[in-house]
Formats: C-alpha cells, sequence, structure tokens
C-alpha cells in the first residue's frame, strides 16, 4: 500500500504550479504587446517611382548592383533612431542614437568636382588628339590633380575602361565608381569611401549624338560623418564635332530629360548635385537654373527674366557644377596648370559644399 503524502506537502506544490502559470501567462501578455508595438511602428512599404516621358521608371535599376525595390532611405532624409526599451544594450545603444542624432545637426561639408579626363579611344596614336599620350599615362595625371584639391566626389565624363581600371589601381582602394566595372564607366561618379557611403546606385538613358541613348549615372551618397544624403547626378551631352554635326536638337532634348530627373530627386526632399560636360556655355547655365532649382557653384544670377552666365577663368564654362537650393557652395576654383593640360584638354573645376 502506497504511503500518502502530507497534506500540507500537496498544498506547497499546488501553489508553486498556480506561480508558474501565473508567470507564464503574464510573459505572454507582455511579449503580444511588445510585438503589437513595434508593428505600429513598421517603415512604411517604398513608394513605385514616377514614370518619364522616355517610358522607363526613374531610377531605372541597374540589376546587377541594386535590389528591385528602393530602400526607404533612398526616398526621405535619414531620421535618428527611435527610444530604445530598457534591456541589454540599452544604455550603450541610447547614446549611439544621441551621437547620430548630433553628427545629424552639424554641416556636412566636402569638396565636389567635375573632370572630362579625355577619353583613351582620343589618344595614344588614335583620334583627334593623337600626339596625346594615352588614357592610362594621363590617368595618373589626373589623380594628382584630384589628390592636390582634396576633391571627395567627382562626376567624370570620357572615363573610359582603361582609364577607370587605372584610376582604381592607383587609388589603391580608397575610391569607388558607378558605374563600376565591367560596366559602361565613359560617365560616372567617383568618391572617396572614407567620407561617403553609397546608399543608392541606378543610371537613367539621356539623349546623346543623333538622339541615341546613353545611361548617365544617378548616385545617393551618405555622408560618414553627418549621415546627410545627397544626390549626386553626372552627364556629358552631345559635341558638334567633325563626325557629329547640328547636335543642338540633341542637347535640347538631353538638358529636357535632365531637368526631368532632377525634378523627380527634388520631390524626395534630397538635395542634388548636378556635374557635367554640357557642351554649352550660357545656354546652359541660363536653361537649368530657368527650368530647375538649381545655382551654379561659379555664381551668375536668373531672376525677374533676367539670366546673367558666371564668367569663371576667363570664360562661361562649358563644365558645371549645380545643385539645388539646400545645397551652399563656396570657395569654386578653375585649374588650368600645366598639371591639367597634360592630363587633359578641358579645365578643371571644383568647389566646397556645405549642406545643413
Amino acid at each position: 500500500m502506497a504511503r500518502r503524502r502530507p497534506r500540507a506537502v500537496d498544498a506547497v506544490l499546488i501553489g508553486m504550479l498556480v506561480l508558474i502559470v501565473a508567470g507564464v501567462v503574464a510573459l505572454q501578455v507582455h511579449m503580444h504587446g511588445s510585438s503589437d508595438t513595434a508593428g505600429s511602428s513598421a517603415p512604411s512599404a517604398s513608394p513605385t517611382y514616377p514614370q518619364t516621358s522616355i517610358g522607363n521608371a526613374y531610377p531605372s535599376v541597374t540589376a546587377s548592383t541594386t535590389p528591385t525595390t528602393a530602400p526607404t532611405t533612398s526616398v526621405a532624409p535619414s531620421t535618428p533612431g527611435a527610444t530604445v526599451a530598457p534591456g541589454a544594450g540599452a544604455l550603450q545603444s541610447s547614446l549611439a542614437a544621441q551621437a547620430q542624432s548630433l553628427a545629424a545637426q552639424q554641416p556636412a561639408t566636402f569638396r565636389v568636382a567635375t573632370f572630362n579626363v579625355l577619353g583613351d579611344s582620343h589618344t595614344g596614336g588614335r583620334g583627334d588628339e593623337a600626339a596625346r599620350p594615352n588614357g592610362v599615362v594621363r590617368m595618373a595625371r589626373s589623380v594628382s590633380v584630384l589628390r592636390s584639391h582634396d576633391v571627395q566626389v567627382v562626376g567624370l565624363q570620357e572615363f573610359e575602361t582603361s582609364q577607370a581600371k587605372a584610376f582604381l589601381k592607383q587609388m589603391g582602394g580608397a575610391w569607388q565608381i558607378y558605374p563600376n566595372l565591367p560596366g559602361d564607366t565613359r560617365d560616372a561618379v567617383a568618391w572617396r569611401t572614407d567620407a561617403f557611403q553609397a546608399v543608392q546606385e541606378q543610371t537613367v538613358r539621356v539623349p546623346y549624338f543623333n538622339g541615341s541613348l546613353v545611361t548617365m549615372p544617378v548616385v545617393l551618397l551618405k555622408d560618414r560623418r553627418t549621415g546627410k544624403e545627397v544626390y549626386f547626378f553626372n552627364v556629358h551631352n552631345s559635341a558638334d564635332t567633325y563626325k557629329y554635326h547640328h547636335q543642338q536638337a540633341n542637347r535640347t532634348s538631353a538638358m529636357d530629360r535632365e531637368v526631368q530627373v532632377i525634378e523627380q530627386m527634388r520631390a524626395y526632399k534630397i538635395p542634388v548635385i548636378f556635374t557635367g560636360d554640357l557642351n554649352e556655355r550660357e545656354p546652359a547655365y541660363c536653361f537649368f537654373t530657368a527650368r530647375a532649382p538649381l545655382h551654379a557653384a561659379y555664381g551668375g544670377s536668373n531672376t525677374g527674366g533676367r539670366c546673367n552666365p558666371p564668367v569663371f577663368g576667363g570664360n562661361t564654362p562649358i563644365d558645371w557644377i549645380f545643385g539645388t537650393p539646400d545645397v551652399t557652395f563656396s570657395a569654386p576654383i578653375f585649374d588650368h596648370s600645366g598639371l591639367v593640360r597634360a592630363a587633359t584638354d578641358h579645365p578643371f573645376y571644383a568647389a566646397t559644399v556645405t549642406l545643413r
């Protein structure tokens, strides 16, 4: 016959069982509440990009390097982190969020440039600049120019494959380019990786010689120090050459398209810097400052129907640096020194950018 436990022991066991059940129920309620809170603060889905008159969605994402859905940071300025709930690591996370918030309140300052480096196919015994050294030899000089002016971001034109390879080798991993190899790098944005992080990279199609459509880069970069984001759009519009005549209509069509792209980026409330060899002087300045919310790094004005293009380096340039109203330019430079002339057939232009 089995011995019965004392009734006092049974009471203790029953009490312990009740406490355990109550604890499990309370934990489930707490977890359910936490899940509801997290769900209510989840970011909304990325918006659909608007369509352009050419018919391809902006941005036309290049499948090899970017996701099919744009990250939320690509369509709105970054915001400080949310309040951290108590728990392990809460103090460290809170301090990191405060540091990020303080950094975001500081201005982002950097040097931007536009540089037509004269394509390799024009030189080294070929093309219209056959007497010049090839593009690889000249790229060492172009790199020296960029370093001498402490440039962090540059829009490059006529940046052919051999020159892109030489550039990346000489920079020793300190710079990144888009489009990257093995893509078409002729028109590219390049940046110092210690200063900027790429958030999104796309190309858009722009009319070029005889109206053919070529791809131009749009890159969204984040300043590593402050977290501020800025779009860079770099182009090269067609010139009148010995091979291609009467390209004015194609340049005008290209500028129409470029204004359209700039307006679409502006809709996301992110600063835009627009660089390029536009192969237009006064007409380009007056066109862009009238049709888009842009101002040039070199000065000038366009108000009340009176357009006064800047004269910089002795002429109104064909190589431009423009910014939207939330971009402040200072200390612009025009460099046509012996080093620049040995590197290319274009002057070099740069300016300091401040984003507040």
